[in-house]
């Protein structure tokens, strides 16, 4: 009977997977392990069982900057929308700035999805990791 492969190479995949939004399934099926052991990950990220576990802290935290942007665009409208007429356009000019912003955010979320998806296929195809990184890397704008 064959050894079953050594899986724990890809604890910090599964869990870049999770805090990126993937479900655990959906983690499980990408890597090709059971949800048990996603979950059974998950769990271990947390001293002595306290929750959130760090898997849920890390995925919080890198949310928080976009929703953070998008919050606080919603209240520049609520306090833009209530401001007297002939102050808003002041407020407009601020509004076109979170906006702008809040668009940059969403281009850059879409493309790292693509990168995400690629390095996948990559890694899938037993192409290096150093190849897939700098396939990653191009794709993010961040190699020549």
């Amino acid at each position: 009977m064959a050894a079953k492969p050594d899986i724990s190479a890809l604890r910090p995949e599964a869990r870049r997977l999770y805090v990126q939004g993937s479900s655990i399934k959906a983690v499980a099926s990408t890597l090709g392990v059971s949800p048990s052991t996603v979950s059974r990950w998950k769990a271990e990220s947390s001293p002595g069982g306290k929750k959130p576990d760090g898997w849920d802290l890390a995925r919080r935290d890198r949310r928080s900057v976009a929703e953070r942007v998008a919050d606080l665009f919603e209240e520049a409208l609520a306090f833009t929308e209530a401001a007297p007429p002939a102050e808003r356009k002041a407020h407009l000019d601020h509004l076109i700035k979170i906006g702008g912003l809040l668009e940059k955010l969403d281009k850059a979320e879409q493309a790292r999805q693509v990168a995400d998806s690629v390095e996948q296929t990559v890694r899938r195809a037993g192409l290096s990791e150093e190849y897939a990184e700098k396939i990653r890397a191009r794709i993010l704008g961040m190699g020549g």
